[in-house]
């Protein structure tokens, strides 16, 4: 529930309150014997406060979590932020407290957590730099554990999940983006470094069920996007990132050195066609087997895919869709790979 102004005339005071609770629930299906299935329940606030003082904002912020169930965690914080412009030069900046304490840890956490932009606009819409830092905790929940790997081994981690810190990030990027050929090429090319403690790494034990632990990583990355539309209807989009990591922890990091996409669609009247591919870079998975602990690699992979679509009319639509057409192999999981070349035929129905 949430409610309050829209924060875009900020001449007044702008408020908003938001109120949330939630029920999450899951069991493995492939384990008959699971003594239960993990359960957390969630509920929590957020108030905002912005006003504008003669080109001067200034935000103030407070929010509120309380978790349950199998890993029970308290969170209260507070911040303030800061945007203005200085001649060619937008900058925003704010730092925020925040109190957590997870039930099964002996001490709380209190972190502080700055944040910065700096964009100079030198009124060129071709060149726009710009330096960012940005600091995040990421709530280890069970539903966060599980969005991020649904395969693990509830019973055998109950503990070491009720234990888990949550993963603290302070990063630090800089780049440049903006558009050029008569803005029928926008781009971003970007670099920077990431300072990662308690990240997640995990390790295959049974066959399909995995463990957690965290460990630190520092992270160098550089990456690239664009989109183009060279001619009327056509429209390429190219994302690609990678990373050089320097992990310590028991297992492995388990994440691709790289990711990308590519891809292509053109639309003439009723008529779409699209062409597209995800890039994983190769990675290794840490692996427990009768006790010997070993390491499972991946190599890159691509996933192709392509289809097209016909509008009957502005309601109907028809489609076809092909998925890893090269029939490649593509683990996201030790154990878990997606499916061989497949196609899919359907309508969608808009009313």
């Amino acid at each position: 529930v949430k409610f309050g102004d829209e924060f875009v005339d900020l001449t007044h005071l702008n408020f908003s309150v938001e109120a949330h609770a939630g029920l999450w629930s899951h069991r493995l299906p492939m384990i008959t014997d699971e003594l239960e299935s993990a359960k957390m329940y969630n509920a929590g606030g957020r108030a905002l406060l912005a006003r504008d003082f003669s080109g001067n904002t200034v935000t103030l912020e407070l929010e509120g979590d309380v978790w349950g169930g199998n890993r029970p965690e308290l969170s209260l914080g507070g911040g303030v932020g800061y945007a203005r412009k200085f001649g060619f030069v937008h900058l925003e900046a704010g730092l925020k407290y925040l109190y957590d304490k997870v039930k099964m840890q002996d001490r709380a956490s209190h972190y502080l957590l700055p944040r910065a932009k700096v964009l100079f606009d030198l009124d060129k819409v071709s060149f726009v730099p710009y330096i960012e830092i940005r600091s995040e905790v990421k709530h280890n929940t069970l539903e966060a554990l599980y969005e991020a790997n649904p395969y693990i081994w509830f019973d055998s981690n109950r503990l070491a999940i009720a234990r888990l810190s949550n993963s603290l990030d302070y990063n630090l990027s800089l780049g440049f983006n903006g558009t050029v050929f008569s803005s029928r090429l926008a781009y971003h090319v970007y670099a920077g470094a990431s300072f990662m403690r308690d990240h997640l790494f995990w390790c295959a034990t049974d066959p399909g069920l995995y463990s957690v632990t965290t460990g630190n990583n520092t992270r160098i990355f550089v990456g690239v996007g664009a989109e183009a539309t060279p001619i009327a209807g056509l429209k390429l989009d190219l994302d690609f990132l990678y990373n050089f990591d320097n992990a310590s922890a028991m297992y492995l990091l388990s994440e691709p050195n790289m990711r990308g996409n590519i891809s292509a669609e053109y639309t003439l009247r009723k008529w779409k066609f699209y062409v597209g591919g995800e890039l994983l870079g190769a990675r290794s998975f840490s692996v427990i087997r009768e006790g010997v602990l070993s390491q499972y690699d991946m190599p890159l992979a691509f996933d192709l895919g392509a289809g097209f679509s016909y509008r009957i009319n502005r309601h109907i639509e028809l489609y076809a869709d092909g998925k890893n057409l090269l029939n490649s192999k593509i683990y996201d999981f030790v154990d878990y790979y997606r499916p061989g070349a497949g196609f899919m035929l359907g309508i969608k129905m808009d009313f």
